[in-house]
């Protein structure tokens, strides 16, 4: 395969790139950045530079690419989404999406096509399991994932396009997990609101894997959701940090208090999505993480 990919340079980027190196050497991989002073990788990886939003992708980029995974976009961890900001999110997702698939559509290449998304899209759902099958939220960050997703299905001919409704992704190296740490190591872990909201996870092993799988096999569906098949409650996650760190908890977060120290954010803590990956589930796809201990067990050992 002759991958190229965006969205490189981040926590999820990094760990793939690393992951095709050291299980398909003979696969080829290159990147596309909006900065090249950034991208650092080993010397057997092409660096190419590109603007989407000015029409603009270095000559030779696309060149042999059988297969795109596009991970790049505005990180949301922002703790006020203003008008402008909102719009910063929307773009980053579905122009540079639109821009890459009407590129491949020039060129007559035949190409597969990985697009992240995120769970966003279902919006908050209490203790409803939700499915690939259910129906999206209305929200901004469901509005957000739609739009994307959108984006990405937009039918051309020799694309085949597969979308990755991204969970939370456990690592060190990034995301709420590097975030939650050092206060979990002063026992300082707390319960955030009622505890009850259920957090759909996946170790970043299992997510990469998962790209990789859509990458090298097709199916006839077109969404999956790219989460472990055990979510848990805010409360269960807590206490399985805690324990994995040898650390006690015994602090809630209230609601308003995440409201004023987040912002829109908070949204993000306090939404309720227990997600399903039921079509990797059907695809008999193996889980290295499938339970919330050994997964904190590995990535905390890991950090040591």
């Amino acid at each position: 395969m002759n991958l190229l990919i965006t969205g490189a340079t981040g926590t999820i980027g990094t760990h793939l790139v690393r992951t095709i190196l050291e299980k398909y050497p003979d696969d080829t991989v290159s990147v596309i950045t909006r900065d090249k002073l950034k991208a650092r990788f080993k010397k057997e990886i092409k660096v190419y530079e590109w603007d989407p939003y000015n029409d603009y992708i270095e000559a030779g980029a696309l060149d042999g690419v059988t297969h795109i995974i596009h991970l790049a976009a505005e990180s949301i961890a922002h703790s006020n989404w203003s008008k402008t900001k909102k719009e910063r999110i929307i773009q980053s997702r579905v122009i540079p999406t639109q821009f890459l698939k009407e590129r491949i559509a020039s060129r007559g290449n035949k190409v597969k096509f990985v697009c992240a998304s995120a769970i966003g899209i279902y919006s908050n759902r209490a203790d409803e399991i939700l499915t690939t099958a259910s129906e999206p939220g209305d929200d901004f960050l469901s509005q957000v994932c739609k739009a994307w997703e959108g984006a990405a299905l937009h039918k051309y001919i020799n694309q085949d396009t597969y979308v990755i409704r991204i969970g939370i992704v456990l690592t060190t190296k990034g995301g709420p997990l590097k975030r939650m740490l050092p206060l979990f190591k002063k026992n300082l872990g707390a319960v955030l609101a009622s505890g009850n909201q259920y957090m759909s996870w996946i170790h970043i092993d299992d997510l990469v894997n998962q790209i990789l799988f859509l990458a090298h096999n097709s199916f006839e569906h077109k969404i999956f959701n790219g989460v472990s098949s055990s979510p848990v409650t805010n409360r269960e996650f807590t206490k399985a940090v805690s324990k994995a760190l040898g650390k006690s908890f015994f602090l809630r977060a209230p609601k308003f208090a995440l409201k004023t120290f987040f912002g829109d954010m908070s949204k993000i803590m306090t939404n309720s999505q227990r997600v399903i990956p039921n079509n990797f589930m059907e695809t008999n796809f193996k889980f290295k993480y499938p339970h919330l201990d050994e997964a904190l067990t590995d990535i905390i050992k890991s950090e040591k």
